[in-house]
């Protein structure tokens, strides 16, 4: 009876330390990612931002340069949010942040950045939408040889819809003419114009603030 007793408290003791190896084992392989997402403009944590992230999967031995989404979530009143997730084999992870009236964000992660077992806590920021729209008009013609160019030198100009840096031309007595774009808000945004009339070219140039979720007016009058 007395060997029972001892065999029966091996094979229990046995079970409990392969549940905690196992339980470790786990927690190992676990990837946690604890992430805060900032509007630097503003200088505040935003809140209800959408946060999704995906893997590039390894399948079959081989990378798959698509990415597949793993969770998604959004962030609290401080701006944070946090990811649970087993490790899998994967190439690297795609963090996407989205909020209305804020330019998305994405950010790509190599694998081995992110490692099981060890939080991950990163700062993402995210920048406000703004809006500039601008009027340029020939108020005071000379004659048919009159010549604009202008172009955004400062601010956000890397989407479809942004404030470009490229420069555009406007010819003869009669330019007129209104545009809209997009840029990041709460900060400044330089603006340099030359003008050619009656044989001499003048070059000028001009900063001005753009509000968050706001449209600036400018105007140059040449």
């Amino acid at each position: 009876m007395k060997h029972r007793y001892i065999i029966c408290f091996f094979i229990i003791s046995g079970i409990i330390i392969s549940a905690i190896i196992y339980s470790c084992k786990k927690d190992k392989e676990k990837i946690t990612i604890n992430g805060v997402v900032t509007d630097p403009n503003m200088n505040v944590k935003v809140s209800n931002a959408h946060v999704t992230i995906s893997a590039s999967m390894v399948t079959s031995g081989f990378y798959n340069s698509n990415y597949t989404d793993i969770a998604s979530t959004t962030t609290d009143g401080n701006g944070a949010f946090t990811f649970e997730f087993e490790k899998q084999k994967s190439a690297g992870y795609r963090i996407y942040i989205s909020k209305d009236n804020y330019f998305d964000n994405t950010i790509d992660i190599p694998d081995g950045k992110i490692v099981s077992g060890t939080p991950y806590t990163p700062t993402y920021n995210i920048y406000p939408v703004a809006y500039v729209k601008l009027h340029v008009k020939n108020s005071t013609p000379f004659d048919t040889n009159d010549k604009i160019r202008y172009s955004y030198t400062s601010g956000y100009t890397s989407c479809f819809e942004c404030c470009s840096n490229v420069i555009i031309k406007g010819y003869g007595q009669h330019y007129d003419t209104i545009s809209k774009c997009k840029t990041y808000g709460s900060q400044n945004v330089i603006i340099n114009w030359s003008v050619y009339k009656a044989g001499y070219d003048i070059a000028y140039g001009d900063t001005f603030f753009c509000t968050p979720f706001d449209t600036t007016f400018y105007e140059i009058l040449y």
